[in-house]
């Protein structure tokens, strides 16, 4: 039987992170009056966070694989893949792996420059990372002389955070700032990245800024600052990246 309307389908991971909110309704908002039908395919969060969460706390999109199945089923017209999110707890998977579990048609693959060879009408959108975190490191430097600046990462086997660690590394050695490892730890782009912000404090109490490659553990750095006592736009800056809403 012919369809009435063609389906887009919507796959990615964290729903309840605002860039995904915001990814939903933007294209929910943009495709409406066009009459199409918009199907949804949850994704997981990070493994790691179940170290320290229960399924309760983290929500029940955990069934990752589900998401072939459910897609196969329904087979869209289109394929919106938000890939960062989706990889966050399955880092591993090379993206042309990941592409051939879901249904030969075209994909538009958000987050990832890589080639899709699979489909000749898909297309890759991606952020400049690159560009974009220089120029706010580069703001702290010149514009406040921040020249002792902490970074706290999003997981290392992910596209954006491999690119906007790269990022900060590159802009201090133009600017002739070491490059320590100490200077460095890792999360998860969650909110609640408390014990990674610390480690920041503890490996170097003497910073006087600190970049995150996300809003949402920017957050953890607000917390754990506070407990510090350091003053946030005073003698600590602190940036993020995604332009998200911050709860006061």
């Amino acid at each position: 039987m012919q369809r009435q309307r063609p389906i887009i389908g919507i796959m990615g991971g964290y729903y309840n992170a605002d860039y995904s909110t915001k990814l939903v309704k933007t294209i929910s908002e943009t495709l409406s009056s066009q009459g199409a039908e918009f199907h949804f395919y949850f994704g997981s969060f990070s493994l790691r966070l179940l170290d320290r969460f229960t399924l309760d706390d983290v929500g029940l999109d955990c069934h990752y694989y589900s998401l072939f199945t459910y897609s196969h089923f329904d087979r869209p017209d289109i394929l919106v893949i938000a890939y960062g999110s989706l990889t966050l707890a399955h880092e591993g998977m090379d993206i042309h792996q990941f592409i051939s579990k879901v249904p030969d048609v075209p994909v538009i693959l958000l987050g990832d420059s890589t080639a899709l060879d699979r489909n000749p009408y898909s297309i890759n959108i991606t952020i400049d990372n690159d560009s974009g975190l220089k120029q706010v490191i580069e703001h702290l430097i010149r514009v406040h002389g921040r020249k002792n600046i902490g970074y706290l990462s999003g997981p290392k086997e992910n596209h954006d955070a491999i690119k906007r660690l790269q990022a900060y590394k590159d802009v201090l050695s133009e600017n002739y700032l070491p490059v320590k490892e100490e200077h460095i730890v890792y999360g998860d782009f969650f909110y609640h990245d408390d014990a990674q912000a610390d480690f920041l404090f503890q490996n170097d109490p003497n910073l006087d800024a600190i970049v995150s490659a996300n809003d949402e553990m920017t957050q953890s750095i607000y917390r754990v600052a506070k407990k510090k006592h350091r003053q946030i736009g005073k003698d600590l800056s602190v940036t993020g990246f995604d332009d998200i809403r911050m709860e006061s």
